[in-house]
């Protein structure tokens, strides 16, 4: 039993580690969020775009023919 840590040691350095996952993962996931958000921002936009081209395309059209 010399080695062995008291109860409430043991207890309280598992209090003392657990958070600490959390306060690291927390950013991650904020990241990986912005990150999906911006691509998303960005398909969506290339989209909008593309079809705002098309649909000026399709005015010209009609005003030369």
């Amino acid at each position: 039993m010399r080695g062995a840590l008291p109860k409430i040691d043991r207890w309280s350095s598992r209090t003392c580690i657990r958070p600490r996952p959390n306060i690291i993962s927390r950013p991650k996931v904020f990241l990986v969020k912005e990150s999906t958000r911006i691509k998303i921002i960005l398909i969506a936009s290339y989209f909008f775009s593309e079809i705002e081209l098309a649909t000026i395309d399709i005015h010209f059209s009609y005003r030369t023919t």
